[in-house]
């Protein structure tokens, strides 16, 4: 996995840092450091593979598409 960001970051393409938790759970937190693919510009679609780099691990894959209605 860690290999696949490094080229993802040297490639040009999208990366992003993302933190989720829930408010009222103390220390249940994912702390994701993520690389991908983001194409369109007034309908956009992209597509993240993500690294957790809090205690507890993982990886997952985040899917996002979002229509812009000032363009």
């Amino acid at each position: 996995m860690n290999k696949i960001l490094i080229l993802l970051l040297l490639s040009g393409c999208t990366t992003s840092y993302k933190h989720l938790s829930d408010p009222r759970i103390e220390n249940d937190g994912y702390d994701l450091i993520c690389g991908g693919v983001e194409v369109g510009e007034r309908l956009t679609a992209a597509v993240d593979i993500c690294q957790n780099v809090a205690s507890n691990g993982g990886e997952f894959m985040f899917v996002e598409v979002q229509y812009n209605w000032s363009k």
